[in-house]
């Protein structure tokens, strides 16, 4: 899945680990140990750098990889760890390359919003979000290493 297709050139696209409003860590790239026909998984961290209460959404090629949690809100000055799993691949991939990315973007929202956490359509609010210009995404490239890196 391309981000590229949802992404506006308009909208306010990041490319590295720090925007205004959130920090991630790793930083410079998503890191899984791969091995062939066995599921992997690494931690993410999100740091909401804002006074303000944020909503995140996770993108990510679906078909390889699942995300936990993939969209919510974070209050002000906080920090939200997520799952991200490489599903179980049959075949190692040419010289472990890997094209893949991962796309955190994030925007304000109200307290109003926020407390309907639950309820919030995050496909709607995004592409709200996309159109008025006030969207970040933070890209991070998924690398793969051998168990012995």
């Amino acid at each position: 899945m391309s981000l590229a297709s949802n992404v506006s050139n308009d909208a306010t696209v990041q490319r590295s680990c720090d925007t205004n409003i959130i920090s991630v860590h790793p930083s410079l790239e998503l890191r899984f140990v791969f091995e062939p026909r066995k599921e992997t998984s690494c931690c993410l961290q999100i740091m909401n750098k804002t006074n303000s209460i944020i909503a995140f959404n996770i993108k990510i090629n679906q078909n390889k990889y699942s995300v936990r949690p993939s969209q919510g809100t974070m209050p002000p000055c906080s920090c939200r760890y997520v799952i991200v799993k490489l599903q179980a691949q049959e075949a190692v991939p040419p010289n472990m390359r890997c094209h893949d990315m991962l796309f955190v973007q994030n925007t304000g929202i109200t307290q109003d919003l926020a407390s309907r956490d639950g309820e919030i359509d995050y496909l709607e609010l995004f592409e709200k979000a996309m159109a008025d210009k006030v969207v970040d995404v933070v890209r991070l490239p998924i690398v793969y290493v051998t168990p012995e890196q």
